[in-house]
């Protein structure tokens, strides 16, 4: 009887430990936008949170289409995310509107500077930090090596950075015209976002408060992009090529030359039948290998349950190796992580540029109302120069006019 009874106590013992080992854990939710190849990336990385500890089970949500709108109706129905990816150039409204908690209580000045100095800034608004460094995308530029050796045009590089004359001289040249007609362009399309930095100029001040579009530098890159088209027939205008886009035009080898040369882009250059070449974006002096930069970071919502929790988990997907490298790995995302940075840059043959380029880069412009005033800046400013058919031509009068439309939503309301 004394074995048996031995017996059951062992028994209960083991189903103690049995019900203490399997105890559930916490369960989170980590809402982000992106295709096919980022949702398997952000799923390995919630795979290697879940393995590294056993307290907390994270749990991706993929919102692939209109991420802003849905996540801020599911905050304020009370269906609240633990975790949100947030571009930067978000964080200001979402700030505004009580959606997200500033994180400065919870980060350590350690954890901070593990990441890139103006991937940080990106997420700062205000005085305060509203969220981590997740990935991050830089641009490029793409040379079709075969078309300026025939024309012999020496390519840019890293040593050699173009000037934003030496761009357009060099598009001129590999520019064909048959019959009235252009065969083959020198440039694709010219972003407009993109060639203002290149200039020296910027949409708003940092604090999100002033309009800086009519100024010397921005009305210079907005001439140039205007000349570009309608006086040399260099690059195509806006829209004059849809469907059909820019890396659409430079694959096909029906434009030489390509700004605007993302990560994401590499896939797409693995088996061309050209040879090609990257280089830091054309600028003027003092901004060469300029441009805009996205940056996405991971917030945590005011409302959320569990902000400590959370911020275990953000600070694992965000802060550290086993999560940022697997970014790294997939070629086509910059982490925000700069130990990870450094694996990224070893991946292909020009990939050490876009981590160069973090530095020199400016992130996109951030304010409480950015959907109006890009709203404001493409209906007066794309449209009316840059179209098909422009109906203007690039004049101070036009952006002090810009300036004026705007100024009602650099403050929030």
């Amino acid at each position: 009887m004394k074995g048996a009874r031995w017996i059951i106590v062992l028994l209960s013992l083991l189903s103690i430990v049995s019900c203490l080992g399997s105890a559930e854990r916490l369960k989170l939710r980590f809402a982000f936008w992106g295709g096919p190849e980022e949702k398997a990336a952000y799923e390995k990385m919630i795979a290697a949170f879940n393995e590294a500890q056993d307290e907390i089970e994270l749990i991706p949500l993929h919102i692939p289409e209109m991420y802003e709108e849905k996540v801020l109706v599911m905050i304020g129905a009370g269906d609240i995310p633990d975790i949100i990816a947030l571009g930067g150039a978000h964080v200001p409204h979402f700030a505004a509107v009580g959606a997200v908690r500033p994180l400065d209580d919870l980060i350590s000045p350690e954890l901070l500077e593990a990441f890139y100095p103006r991937a940080r800034e990106a997420l700062i608004w205000d005085g305060h930090v509203w969220g981590l460094p997740f990935r991050m995308n830089t641009k490029v530029m793409a040379v079709n090596l075969d078309m300026l050796e025939a024309v012999g045009i020496e390519p840019p590089s890293a040593e050699k950075i173009w000037t934003p004359e030496e761009y357009l001289e060099a598009a001129k040249k590999l520019t064909v015209i048959e019959n009235g007609k252009i065969k083959r362009w020198g440039s694709t399309q010219l972003w407009f976002y993109q060639w203002i930095h290149q200039f020296g100029g910027r949409v708003l001040d940092e604090t999100g408060t002033i309009c800086l579009l009519a100024t010397p530098e921005v009305l210079a890159a907005a001439k140039y992009i205007y000349e570009f088209r309608w006086v040399y027939n260099a690059a195509p205008a806006y829209n004059e090529t849809a469907p059909r886009w820019m890396m659409d035009l430079f694959l096909a080898q029906e434009a030489a030359m390509m700004c605007d040369v993302g990560p994401y882009h590499m896939p797409l250059l693995v088996n061309v039948p050209f040879k090609w070449a990257l280089a830091p974006q054309p600028g003027v002096p003092g901004y060469e290998g300029s441009g805009e930069m996205e940056v996405v970071g991971l917030a945590i919502p005011a409302l959320a349950p569990h902000p400590e929790a959370s911020f275990k988990a953000l600070a694992f997907l965000t802060g550290d190796r086993r999560s940022q490298d697997i970014l790294a790995l997939t070629k086509t995302q910059i982490p925000g992580l700069k130990v990870s940075g450094d694996l990224f840059a070893q991946q292909f043959p020009g990939a050490e540029l876009f981590i160069k380029a973090i530095d020199v880069q400016i992130p996109q412009f951030k304010s409480p109302n950015t959907r109006e005033i890009s709203r404001i800046i493409g209906e007066m400013i794309l449209d009316v120069l840059f179209g098909p058919v422009p109906t203007a031509e690039p004049s101070l009068e036009l952006f002090q006019n810009v300036c004026k439309a705007i100024e009602p939503y650099l403050k929030y309301k």
